[in-house]
């Protein structure tokens, strides 16, 4: 009997220090760069929340990169300023302030910048755009637990120095051109649009429509269209299940790219 109860004790404890160890070590993921927006990145509105998909890079390739839904805030809050429009056609600035938040969306490649769409009534306004600063950066939000936290040390680096180099070394390249061309076809096809299923015409009206509303001219506005006309003959030749997939690859591979390009440089230094 006393044996029988040993073996229940011993079974007992085994099975909850196993629980224990399999539990996930939690650390804070890595602080992104936003790529710049010109003249601002369109939000859409919808059942009370207006959102807008925004072009990132990782700065630490020493930390993982972050889930999806993982909640960041602004490093430099002041990089951010959203412009509402008015009805009358005139345009309100406002500093993003604490009604502007973000949660990762593909890894370090995209990440959304949601607010309630209460601050569009309350100013009066009919739509809203985000404008991002040169030197934007996002730091993840502190969470209970967390087994190696950021610094202050770490955030002044991040928003400091690695976000200075990423300024001279990716903001400024074609390949950033590319990426903030895909980003607004992205903004102008969300998946809920259906992107298989949109005629061609269709979806380069919507495109258009979004890179209007942005003010997209030159250069990537020409990326625009040779990026869509791309992707419209992959599709075309069935090489892509939508005209939306092969632009979101496109998008997330040149920002991949970006990236290699940065941490290179990094290890360099």
């Amino acid at each position: 009997m006393i044996r029988i109860s040993l073996i229940v004790v011993f079974t007992t404890i085994t099975v909850i220090l196993s629980a224990f160890h399999s539990l996930p070590a939690f650390a804070a993921p890595q602080a992104l760069a936003v790529l710049t927006t010109g003249n601002g990145a369109a939000m859409t509105c919808e059942k009370g929340v207006c959102t807008s998909n925004l072009s990132t890079y990782c700065l630490q390739q020493y930390r993982d990169a972050p889930d999806m839904g993982a909640p960041y805030h602004a490093g430099n809050p002041e990089s951010f300023t959203v412009v509402l429009d008015m009805p009358d056609g005139t345009q309100k600035t406002i500093p993003s302030g604490d009604f502007l938040e973000f949660k990762a969306e593909r890894g370090f490649v995209v990440v959304k910048a949601m607010m309630n769409e209460n601050v569009l009534h309350d100013n009066g306004a009919i739509a809203a755009r985000i404008i991002v600063g040169p030197t934007a950066t996002l730091i993840p939000d502190p969470e209970e637990g967390d087994l190696n936290p950021f610094t202050q040390a770490e955030i002044a680096l991040a928003t400091g120095s690695y976000r200075i180099a990423g300024a001279h070394i990716i903001d400024a390249t074609k390949q950033a051109s590319t990426a903030r061309a895909l980003s607004v076809m992205l903004r102008a096809i969300p998946k809920w649009r259906g992107w298989p299923e949109t005629t061609h015409d269709e979806m380069w009206q919507m495109i258009d429509g979004v890179a209007k509303k942005e003010q997209i001219s030159g250069l990537e506005k020409d990326l625009i269209k040779s990026e869509f006309r791309a992707c419209a003959d992959l599709y075309e030749n069935q090489k892509f299940y939508g005209i939306g997939y092969c632009i979101r690859q496109h998008h997330d591979e040149e920002l991949v790219k970006m990236n290699k390009k940065y941490w290179k440089h990094q290890a360099g230094s």
